[in-house]
């Protein structure tokens, strides 16, 4: 969404919760409002205001808790869990966004079970390694995201092109970028970009597409390939281009593309 949607979306929302309290109160524990209050949390990450998406989740999760019970597994509160740890993690907080993944995996793995292949599953340990790689746990990092990507492949299964599969082969390769492998890196999130060309569209802008060629160029670029390298900065900034507007300000690109974690609203 662009910045003019999002602020729309965002005054409709604070409009909408203001009328759900308004009617039912504003200290009453509502699915009805956790939900808006986790609606508005999205739209306030995606506008980058994360205290203001700190403050609703923290709202979002106290309610829920009311609601389910404090200390009883729910599906929501992990969810919730998850969500807060992504908005931790995006502000730097990664001792607190690890804790809160933690947690939900937990609580996921007790209401699902733990030899089960569910998307939560996958999802929290895929958000989890990746806080790992930011902390320099690289060997951590990787375990938990071979464990992701294994039950991704079970759910959707081996040759079903997906976006999860595709995003949990592209942190792969990131993994072992920082880890110095750089053929399994190349491999990893060559099979990415080809699958996420397949989804998408080949040809068509998408920005994981663009995120997926930026890393393949650093890939090259760290093998001494500066042709190729080049030849991929150039295909991710073309891409970057095409999907965002003239005058607008583009990705720092020139470092490598910052993979936000997998959010379950």
């Amino acid at each position: 969404m662009r910045t003019g949607q999002l602020n729309s979306a965002a005054s409709k929302l604070e409009l909408s919760l203001e009328m759900y309290k308004s009617i039912h109160g504003d200290g009453k524990p509502l699915l009805e409002i956790a939900a808006s209050l986790g609606n508005l949390v999205l739209v306030y990450f995606q506008m980058g205001e994360l205290a203001k998406a700190l403050e609703k989740h923290e709202q979002c999760l106290k309610m829920r808790r009311v609601i389910h019970g404090h200390d009883e597994p729910h599906l929501d509160i992990a969810s919730s869990l998850n969500n807060l740890a992504l908005v931790y993690h995006r502000l730097g907080k990664l001792d607190k966004a690890l804790e809160k993944h933690s947690q939900s995996l937990k609580m996921r793995q007790t209401i699902l079970g733990h030899s089960i292949s569910h998307p939560h599953i996958a999802m929290s340990l895929g958000n989890l390694g990746f806080v790992y790689l930011e902390m320099g746990k690289r060997d951590k990092a990787l375990k938990v995201q071979e464990k992701a990507l294994e039950i991704e492949l079970e759910i959707h299964g081996q040759s079903t092109p997906h976006p999860y599969i595709a995003m949990s082969l592209s942190i792969l390769g990131i993994v072992h970028f920082r880890m110095g492998n750089l053929d399994k890196a190349l491999n990893l999130l060559e099979q990415s970009l080809k699958m996420r060309q397949t989804i998408y569209g080949r040809g068509k802008p998408h920005i994981d597409v663009a995120q997926c060629l930026n890393y393949i160029g650093l890939i090259y670029e760290a093998k001494g390939k500066l042709n190729d390298a080049q030849e991929k900065y150039n295909q991710s900034l073309k891409t970057y281009r095409a999907i965002y507007r003239e005058g607008e300000p583009l990705p720092d690109i020139a470092s490598e593309a910052c993979i936000t974690g997998r959010e379950n609203w």
